[in-house]
């Protein structure tokens, strides 16, 4: 009996901890819709500023290559939408908007629509190889992804998973840790229900109007997604997250706080 019980026990712990794997083909694409509103403040000399800014993001993703070490994708940009009120002033932008696109912020954003962009995963997920992004320097730190952490739009489904179970994706680089915790919520066959919770601590030294900004970001995750089985590929989600975090510049230490919520629809091209 000792025995039997000793294998179950092992058997449940190997289970647990089986390799988690992407599972992509050369050729596939997915496109994504990505709306955001971001709340920010920042505590600077005393006063409050306040920033807002939403943001709607249409990307389509290309799996470019795919073998034994990794999986390399191509994301582009298909159309960028912004809306930005803040220190007394607002602005819109619509790429699909020619005299938008050849404003002052289309200017930052040209590098961006329409540019495919690589990224190298592990089998797991998590990105080996990111490119650097141009644009508004904070905002990508805050929003932008990096080596060590999980592929947006992707979560890699360990096999026989079923209600109730949990599993994580952790990645890091330097500074830069990430881990995601998951809880299955439902499994219909095709597709699988999870809850998660990740937390995010970023550190790293941006360039913004000529000056070094030194940014530590700690970065807290809640919310629901639905995800292919068969590929990987993110269906649905919605988040919430708390961002904590100070702007090092000039010798003097900015505290901010952003508040972030995002829904994402994905759908196979």
């Amino acid at each position: 009996m000792r025995k039997a019980f000793l294998l179950l026990l092992a058997g449940a712990f190997f289970t647990n901890i089986q390799a988690q794997e992407l599972k992509l083909a050369k050729g596939q694409k997915f496109q994504t819709t990505t709306i955001t509103k971001t709340a920010m403040n920042q505590q600077m000399m005393g006063q409050s500023l306040e920033m807002n800014t939403d943001i709607t993001a249409v990307d389509e993703i290309e799996v470019v290559d795919v073998n034994d070490k990794n999986i390399t994708l191509s994301k582009t940009a298909k159309q960028l939408k912004s809306s930005f009120s803040g220190m007394g002033q607002s602005m819109d932008f619509d790429s699909n908007k020619p005299e938008d696109l050849n404003g002052p912020v289309g200017s930052q954003m040209k590098g961006i629509i329409n540019t495919p962009l690589n990224f190298v995963l592990n089998p797991s997920g998590t990105i080996a190889e990111a490119p650097k992004m141009t644009g508004n320097a904070m905002m990508n730190m805050a929003g932008d992804v990096a080596k060590g952490e999980a592929m947006p739009g992707f979560i890699a489904i360990p096999a026989g998973i079923k209600a109730g179970d949990s599993f994580s994706i952790t990645g890091a680089d330097g500074d830069n840790k990430t881990i995601a915790n998951y809880t299955v919520v439902s499994v219909n066959g095709k597709e699988v229900a999870l809850k998660m919770n990740i937390t995010a601590n970023k550190t790293n030294t941006v360039n913004q109007m000529g000056m070094d900004m030194l940014m530590t970001l700690k970065m807290t995750t809640t919310g629901n997604a639905t995800v292919d089985v068969a590929s990987g590929f993110m269906l649905s989600a919605s988040t919430e997250t708390t961002t904590d975090g100070t702007i090092n510049v000039m010798g003097q230490s900015v505290p901010m706080t952003i508040k972030t919520t995002s829904t994402i629809t994905g759908k196979k091209l």
